[in-house]
């Protein structure tokens, strides 16, 4: 049985429209959970 794990981290980015963080020193992680419905 495969267990997938999801990486949830956070911080604010440049637009909404780009993957791209404003301060990259800024991020922080909420944590690692293994239910995605959890993660949203």
């Amino acid at each position: 049985m495969t267990q997938r794990q999801h990486l949830v981290f956070g911080g604010e980015l440049v637009t909404p429209t780009e993957m791209a963080f404003e301060n990259v020193d800024g991020i922080h992680v909420v944590g690692i959970l293994s239910r995605l419905r959890v993660c949203l």
